[in-house]
């Protein structure tokens, strides 16, 4: 009985969830734009940026145990409220590093944690959730004008893209800002992990870069520009327009 259903299509060691029934055909798309140009960013506008990989660091994290292995995770909900956010009502977008998208429900985002060590980290799951419905290696989280993008993440993509615009270790904030939908402003307003603050113009702004320290902490530089230190574990950017 079976042989005489539509063909089936798969991806292999994944859940029924990517499984295509009733398939009727299969179109191969030749891609020839640049990788910057064929990069999904947020179809919202952004207003504020906020570092993962810093924010780990302010946060109460746990261990989880994935494929056996004890990694270290934080809730969604101890995310939200130490930058005393809200989950937007329509829910969130999920964007992983090989271009992956999931419109994420609300309720289920709360009640989820990330794990940000170990095998496919960053990974958005939750104790019960189907592996189908996790999503791996996380670039950034749209929620509501709020992102939350992994640097980690997004150094291991696309330090060798940026290389020539600054220096191997550099993602330029002119950058950032394409990838992340950022609204171009007048001003914006930093924040490191210790309260430090420094407000920028836009001149200023685009002149900067996000690096990767020695210690595998992350600041912002500026370059050619007097009298602005470097921001060390930057932990968010926002519009101050």
């Amino acid at each position: 009985q079976e042989s005489h259903y539509p063909i089936r299509a798969a991806i292999a060691d994944e859940r029924s969830m990517y499984w295509v029934y009733q398939l009727s055909g299969i179109e191969l798309m030749i891609d020839e734009m640049s990788a910057s140009e064929a990069e999904e960013k947020p179809a919202a506008p952004t207003n504020k940026i906020v570092f993962m990989e810093t924010a780990f660091t302010l946060l109460d994290a746990l261990d989880y145990t994935y494929n056996d292995s004890i990694d270290r995770a934080v809730s969604v909900d101890s995310l939200l409220n130490r930058f005393n956010l809200s989950v937007n009502l329509n829910g969130v977008n999920i964007h992983a590093v090989d271009d992956f998208n999931k419109a994420e429900k609300s309720d289920i985002f709360k009640q989820g944690y990330i794990k940000y060590t170990g095998e496919d980290s960053p990974i958005f799951l939750a104790p019960g959730m189907p592996k189908g419905m996790q999503v791996k290696n996380i670039l950034w989280i749209k929620n509501g004008d709020t992102i939350y993008f992994n640097e980690k993440t997004a150094f291991a993509k696309y330090q060798n893209t940026f290389a020539g615009l600054l220096d191997m270790y550099g993602i330029p904030l002119n950058e950032l800002e394409n990838l992340t939908g950022f609204n171009e402003a007048n001003h914006y307003f930093l924040m490191a992990s210790d309260g430090f603050t420094e407000a920028i113009d836009r001149e200023t702004f685009l002149r900067g870069s996000l690096y990767m320290d020695e210690h595998g902490g992350y600041g912002i530089s500026f370059e050619g520009m007097d009298g602005i230190n470097p921001i060390k574990n930057i932990i968010s950017i926002e519009i101050s327009d």
